[in-house]
């Protein structure tokens, strides 16, 4: 991911599923996303952003392996129903504000 913004980077999420070696931005929300299943390097670093790559090229068959599993496991973590859930309770704050607000 090198893109400067991102709302919900639907390619992060088909990376993690398809547990890709990921390398991202450090900019938020990347790091919300990819947690530790990602390399970060600093936005707009283009020589931080090669050397993680390299890195990642590097890295010895069983360790890419542990990546590509932890990767997986942060995608499972993007349910339709944790979606629906915190939907919701976004509309309601939305609607109601927070539950010390409420009279």
């Amino acid at each position: 991911m090198t893109s400067r913004a991102e709302a919900c980077p639907n390619i992060a999420m088909e990376a993690l599923a398809a547990g890709c070696l990921c390398v991202s931005t450090d900019q938020p929300p990347m790091p919300e996303f990819f947690q530790k299943a990602s390399r970060y390097y600093a936005r707009g670093c283009g020589g931080q952003l090669a050397e993680r790559i390299a890195e990642l090229l590097a890295v010895p068959e069983d360790a890419a392996q542990k990546l590509r599993a932890a990767a997986r496991a942060r995608a499972a973590e993007f349910t339709w129903q944790r979606t629906v859930e915190q939907t919701v309770e976004q509309l309601r704050l939305a609607l109601y504000g927070p539950p010390f607000f409420r009279g």
